[in-house]
């Protein structure tokens, strides 16, 4: 009967184990060729999801590992966002504890992926389209040393983020943006480059003929910028 007693007061005293507060994100990755690769990671925008900039980014940049993150906020079905926004009259209006706690997973995955034996550590790109693109130039912004670029397709960037100050290395960055875009208007791209050039980042920023979207020629512009950036 004592025998009982001690196992369940150990039981009792035994510490739960303690979940992840911020577990990594779900993603999907094409296969690693030998020794280590490039990654290129790509990230949706508001309710899409990890599949949407998959193929893309594999046809971008074929000898890389290409993962495909989804964000952690459903919406619906196959429908994911970073953060909550609301557009308004004046402007966007969006989550702002919601957009850091979506950018410190997305540095955590990086980090992760940074350790991983088929993965070249050095050579990490972001790409991201809309919120993706929001939150690659807030990894890009406040972890200056973890990627080697980032590449921004119609995004905007979040006014409470600013660049680390003393940074001594930054990622290059590539900016598109569309002169039509009615859901971030083209005047986001013209700030998101001069928040960047003016903290010290290699900007390269091209304006298209376009709306809120990707385009043949848009995607030209990447393909050249990465195959440049893997010399």
């Amino acid at each position: 009967m004592k025998r009982w007693v001690l196992m369940l007061l150990l039981v009792a005293c035994r510490k739960p184990a303690v979940a992840p507060t911020q577990p990594l994100l779900e993603s999907i990755r094409s296969e690693a060729r030998a020794g280590k690769s490039p990654a290129l990671v790509v990230l949706h925008g508001l309710g899409s999801n990890e599949r949407d900039l998959f193929s893309l980014g594999k046809e971008l940049a074929p000898d890389a590992v290409v993962i495909g993150l989804r964000a952690p906020i459903v919406r619906g079905p196959n429908s994911f966002s970073w953060f909550p926004v609301q557009f308004t009259p004046q402007g966007p209006v969006h989550d702002a504890a919601e957009a850091e706690r979506s950018r410190v997973r997305i540095v955590e995955f990086v980090q992760a992926l940074k350790a991983d034996p088929s993965i070249d550590g050095e050579r990490i790109t972001l790409l991201g389209f809309s919120q993706g693109a929001i939150l690659s130039e807030a990894v890009a912004l406040t972890e200056p040393g973890l990627i080697s670029g980032a590449v921004l397709i119609s995004g905007r960037t979040l006014p409470e983020l600013k660049p680390v100050a003393g940074a001594t290395r930054h990622p290059r960055v590539l900016v598109l943006h569309g002169t039509r875009d009615a859901v971030l208007p083209y005047e986001n791209g013209v700030t998101t480059n001069e928040v960047l050039t003016n903290a010290g980042y290699e900007v390269e920023f091209r304006s298209f003929d376009a709306g809120h979207e990707v385009t043949g020629l848009m995607v030209e512009a990447m393909r050249a910028w990465l195959s440049r950036s893997a010399r």
